[in-house]
């Protein structure tokens, strides 16, 4: 049989049972009240689960994405959902946002180590030992506003972003890309929930 990105999806989702679901539902702020005005209806299948179920039997569970989906383009996709909403308009915060903060709380992500776990995960499930003609996608999905400016840009940019209290989404996009770019040679797409249906289109 021809490995195609739809392939790995179905061999995963046929192995697990009810793992299959949106990202509005793995989004917890999402699905406790709309935020992007229409639910998601891309179908993704929950990563974290098939996870749990995949080491069931192990001493500790590894770091995994949040999701994985496919495109008819033959893109394999594995999905982590990073939201910021929370942690910048948090009213209970103990201390004022910072930039501080902000690369603090990018560096806890290992975004290098949920994807290559995810990615041996995927293999094992299918019984392969590569990807093969599949193109794998790294997407890193928030619930910002991700049009910011350019990643090479960064260092010019931080400084004036950090003395702009409303800027603060632009901070953050600019660490996650710089740490997404850190996260191998693939491709990768950071985008923001409420355009994650079009993204397929």
């Amino acid at each position: 049989m021809e490995i195609t990105a739809k392939v790995l999806y179905e061999g995963i989702k046929n192995r697990y049972e009810g793992i299959e679901t949106t990202i509005c539902q793995l989004h917890k702020p999402c699905s406790e009240r709309r935020r992007c005005g229409a639910a998601s209806v891309t179908p993704v299948l929950d990563f974290d689960a098939v996870e749990r179920r995949f080491h069931a039997h192990a001493d500790s569970p590894s770091p995994s994405v949040d999701a994985v989906a496919y495109s008819e383009r033959n893109l394999f996709c594995f999905v982590e959902i990073k939201g910021w909403n929370e942690f910048l308009y948090n009213p209970h915060r103990p201390e004022p946002v910072s930039e501080q903060a902000i690369a603090t709380q990018v560096r806890k992500y290992d975004l290098k180590g949920k994807l290559m776990n995810s990615m041996r995960i995927c293999l094992d499930i299918n019984s392969i030992s590569s990807f093969g003609e599949v193109e794998v996608v790294f997407v890193v999905v928030t619930d910002i506003d991700v049009r910011t400016a350019p990643l090479e840009s960064l260092a010019a940019n931080l400084g004036m972003l950090a003395t702009t209290s409303s800027r603060w989404e632009e901070v953050c996009n600019q660490y996650m890309q710089r740490v997404l770019h850190q996260t191998g040679d693939i491709r990768k797409w950071y985008i923001s929930c409420r355009d994650w249906d079009t993204q397929w289109k």
